[in-house]
């Protein structure tokens, strides 16, 4: 539609290389600042008297805000005289990493593909008054960069849409402070199934005074780093098997290596690595009957896969 020609060419200049922005429902003591006040165009060129004021409500200035700064942007619409007590609908569209994102009603900003037809509002059926208080955004803007906002309205009778030339910009920065993530669903699933369940139960058992690692830290690394590449690593005492493989540390690394491109007379690698596949998928451990029997003494627990099918029945 031709009308909305002078709406679309005015969010094309805008686009700017800044990033996404993720958000949560928060609450927090803060100050509002005004970043913008701008009188309305219309799509049709027809002359408007309404204005938009957008601000920023956050514990931080306008001017300082940070990705870890809990903010609310707000628009105040105060529509033309003769737009008082009809009936509205709002949209806002964000230019971000290049691109258009729109609010929708749930509150959430999604793709935007630059035609009339895929604008939709972020609220309807609002009956205006003299002013009218929207919110935007509430929560955090995740990445650092310049965000660029466009407001807009259209009334019921009337064709024509009434927006801001300009946008209202948002500056934010890298935060320095670390995010907490002991709330995370990665921190609470860990707390829920393996602190206590593996870590706890299990793992710690083995690094006290007369566990199978006796009283060392519980620490993981990489032995295939130390050997394939030759890394010294003091937490890592080499096998004897791999002393063997050469005079030099250069020369064991080497034929480490070499040991996994060619198949070992008499070996069957497939069913080996079938063995481990297996073993992952149960939990249990791949091992000698020696050594096997010693971790479940010390865990108290089964530490080997059993035979599949109900136990043979002996003789009386």
């Amino acid at each position: 539609m031709k009308i909305f020609k002078a709406l679309a060419i005015t969010f094309s200049r805008a686009l700017a290389a800044v990033g996404l922005i993720s958000f949560a429902l928060t609450s927090f003591a803060a100050t509002t600042t005004r970043i913008a006040t701008i009188s309305s165009a219309t799509t049709d060129g027809s002359a408007s008297s309404s204005t938009f004021q957008l601000s920023v409500t956050s514990g931080q200035l306008a001017n300082a805000l940070t990705t870890s700064s809990n903010i609310e942007l707000s628009l105040t619409l105060a529509p033309q005289g003769s737009h008082q007590g009809l009936k509205a609908s709002i949209y806002t569209v964000i230019v971000a990493g290049g691109k258009f994102f729109k609010l929708a009603e749930d509150g959430a900003y999604g793709p935007w593909n630059g035609t009339v037809e895929d604008l939709t509002p972020f609220a309807t059926n609002q009956t205006l008054e003299s002013t009218n208080r929207f919110s935007l955004l509430n929560g955090k803007i995740a990445e650092a960069g310049s965000y660029l906002y466009f407001v807009a309205y259209g009334v019921e009778g009337e064709s024509r849409l009434l927006f801001t030339p300009d946008p209202a910009q948002i500056s934010v920065t890298e935060s320095d402070v670390l995010p907490d993530a002991t709330t995370s669903v990665a921190a609470e699933t860990f707390e829920a199934q393996l602190e206590s369940a593996v870590v706890q139960a299990k793992c710690i058992l083995c690094h006290v005074e007369g566990g199978l690692a006796r009283s060392s830290a519980l620490q993981f690394q990489r032995t295939n780093t130390a050997s394939a590449l030759g890394r010294e690593n003091v937490m890592i005492t080499p096998h004897p098997a791999y002393q063997k493989l050469g005079d030099t540390q250069e020369a064991r690394a080497y034929a480490y290596r070499k040991s996994f491109e060619e198949e070992p007379e008499g070996v069957d690698r497939s069913a080996i690595d079938e063995e481990i596949r297996s073993a992952t998928k149960q939990g249990v451990l791949v091992a000698g009957t020696t050594f096997a029997a010693d971790v479940a003494r010390r865990l108290n627990c089964e530490v080997t896969a059993k035979p599949r099918g109900r136990p043979k029945k002996t003789g009386a």
